[in-house]
């Protein structure tokens, strides 16, 4: 999901992978949040 991590090796492949499995929750988060907005 996240190809910055590839070039960072291990260490930073695996902190990419947390910081991007946080990330991602909070943008579906809004993500629904937006939809629900927008259905009204």
């Amino acid at each position: 999901m996240c190809h910055t991590a590839a070039w960072r090796g291990p260490d930073g492949a695996h902190e990419a992978a947390r910081n991007g499995a946080a990330g991602l929750g909070e943008k579906m988060a809004g993500w629904q949040a937006g939809n629900e907005k927008r259905r009204g």
